[in-house]
C-alpha cells in the first residue's frame, strides 16, 4: 500500500484508488502498519452553528494527535493545514472559528518542529489561487461530500503530488546525509582506536628499553 489517508469527506476524486486506502469519514479506528505514508487531510465542514464548528475543529486536533501517537517510528505522517474556503460567519462568531483554525494549524507546525517524521503541507498555497466559488463544487458536495470542485481536481492532484515528492526527496537527502555522517563517525572511531593502539605499542617498546 502506498498511502493511507485520514479524511472527513470524499477524496477519491483527487487521490484515486490505486495503492491508496482511505479511512471512513472522521474515523480513526483503523491505523494500518503496512503503508509507506500517512496523509491527514481534514477540511472545514459547512456548518451554520459556529460554536459547534469550532468544537469540531478542536476535536480534529485531538484525533490527529491520537493517530500520530500510534504511527510506527520512521513512517512519514503528512498533514494539511485547515483553510476556511467558505466562511459563513456572523458578527462575533468570526473569532470563534478563526481562533480554532489558528489553534489547529499551530499544533501542526508544533508537531512538525518536534517530530522528524511529521510534515505539514500548507493548503492555503493552493486555495489562494482561486476564488471561493471556484474551489467548491456545490452539486457534488451535497451529493457525495466532494469538497473540492471537479473542475480543479486535476490541478490539485498535481500540486499535492509535487509536495509529496518534495517531502520524499528531502527525506532521501537526509538519509544519505545521515549515512554519510555515520560513515565518517565510524572512520573517525577507527582512526582513534588505531592511534591509541600505536601509542600503547610505542609505550611498551619504550618501557622495554628502559628496563634493559
Amino acid at each position: 500500500m502506498k498511502f493511507f489517508i485520514f479524511r472527513n469527506n470524499t477524496l477519491e476524486n483527487i487521490f484515486g484508488t490505486d495503492e491508496v486506502e482511505y479511512s471512513g469519514y472522521e474515523d480513526i479506528s483503523y491505523i494500518p502498519q503496512n503503508t509507506s505514508l500517512y496523509l491527514w487531510m481534514y477540511q472545514i465542514p459547512i456548518r451554520w452553528n459556529q460554536k459547534q464548528l469550532a468544537d469540531e475543529i478542536d476535536a480534529y486536533i485531538r484525533k490527529m494527535q491520537l493517530v500520530f501517537s500510534q504511527v510506527p517510528q520512521g513512517k512519514e505522517f503528512v498533514a494539511f493545514t485547515l483553510v476556511d474556503i467558505f466562511p459563513t460567519r456572523f458578527t462575533d462568531a468570526n473569532f470563534i472559528v478563526r481562533e480554532a483554525i489558528v489553534r489547529y494549524n499551530t499544533q501542526l507546525y508544533n508537531m512538525a518542529g518536534t517530530n522528524v517524521n511529521f510534515k505539514v503541507i500548507d493548503f492555503s498555497e493552493f486555495t489562494s489561487r482561486y476564488r471561493s466559488e471556484e474551489l467548491i463544487g456545490w452539486k457534488f458536495y451535497f451529493i457525495s461530500q466532494m469538497y473540492i470542485s471537479s473542475k480543479i481536481t486535476s490541478e490539485f492532484a498535481t500540486w499535492v503530488d509535487s509536495k509529496i515528492q518534495n517531502i520524499a526527496l528531502k527525506r532521501k537527502k537526509c538519509l544519505i546525509l545521515d549515512c554519510g555522517v555515520e560513515s565518517l563517525a565510524r572512520k573517525a572511531l577507527m582512526v582513534y582506536k588505531l592511534a591509541g593502539t600505536i601509542q600503547v605499542r610505542h609505550f611498551c617498546i619504550f618501557r622495554k628499553r628502559c628496563l634493559r
